[in-house]
């Protein structure tokens, strides 16, 4: 979560603190983590410059206990924005 929040916000030129949220995400016992992936998706797609936006599959994936196969699908399409 830091790491994948570091790197695109970078990538993006976003002011973002990966320390912050990950504390958020702590603190809010996951709650936030469901808002995160949501945002993730938008960064993503901002990031891409295309019109494919996952940021609501994320968001459904983490609510029904699936955060880990949003992380995956994030960090595949950051891989794959990456190798472009």
């Amino acid at each position: 979560m830091y790491k994948m929040t570091q790197e695109i916000t970078e990538y993006n030129n976003e002011d973002a603190n990966p320390g912050m949220e990950l504390v958020l995400s702590l603190v809010t016992c996951g709650i936030y983590f469901i808002y995160w992936n949501y945002k993730m998706g938008k960064r993503i797609a901002n990031a891409r410059s295309s019109s494919q936006d996952d940021s609501v599959l994320f968001l459904i994936l983490s609510i029904c206990g699936l955060g880990i196969v949003s992380l995956a699908i994030m960090q595949n399409n950051m891989n794959n924005m990456l190798d472009m």
